[in-house]
């Protein structure tokens, strides 16, 4: 069943921040911090978390038919950092032979969104989100996309994620959060009209 919480909720009174989200415009995860509404998600983005996870389960069995083990499926990670915790649930962990052994994320995106990847590389909030895991867990990354449209895959073994960025722009959410103040957002990861809560960045705003 799937989870109904926001991208930040409140656990026993404690802060606990998506690391799905951890990469997210900064103003979005306070407005889920302050618990503004957010709008629904529409129906397209619904269909394609559902066909996400199909996807995830064809990818995964493609490793295993090429000799990788996979394993921990939807184990649940967790960060602590004192005045909030960041949790997830990781993909697998990915073993093949005695040297190769990563923390698993697998992605569908569309075809344009797929060829952005290739343009200009692995997203932030990807790599953020792969930083928490990577802490998390103490292994690198396996990163494997999918395209919805097409059927092509692209992997990347990701080594070089800075868990300490994410930790800094947490705390700075949370810092606003203690105040009531929403932080400012970040222009560079707009969501647009598919952000749940455009309504806080109306036009001059941003």
């Amino acid at each position: 069943m799937a989870d109904e919480r926001p991208i930040v909720y409140l656990e026993a009174g404690r802060p606990v921040y998506r690391a799905s989200a951890s990469g997210y415009c900064r103003r979005m995860l306070g407005a889920a911090r302050l618990g503004y509404v957010p709008k629904p998600d529409s129906e397209y983005l619904l269909l394609a978390a559902r066909e996400g996870q199909r996807h995830e389960e064809w990818i995964v069995e493609d490793l295993v038919r090429e000799g990788w083990q996979v394993f921990q499926r939807q184990k649940e990670i967790e960060v602590d950092l004192g005045a909030l915790v960041v949790r997830g649930h990781v993909d697998g962990v990915a073993a093949r032979g005695k040297r190769e052994l990563y923390v698993l994320e697998i992605k569908t995106m569309s075809r344009w969104m797929f060829g952005q990847l290739r343009r200009e590389g692995i997203s932030y909030k990807h790599r953020c989100q792969m930083a928490v895991y990577s802490r998390a867990l103490g292994l690198p990354a396996l990163y494997v996309v999918k395209c919805r449209d097409t059927g092509e895959t692209e992997r990347y073994v990701v080594n070089d994620l800075d868990f300490r960025e994410v930790e800094e722009r947490l705390l700075e959410v949370e810092l606003a959060a203690l105040k009531d103040r929403l932080p400012k957002p970040d222009d560079d990861l707009c969501f647009g009209g598919r952000c749940q809560y455009d309504f806080l960045c109306p036009r001059g705003v941003l």
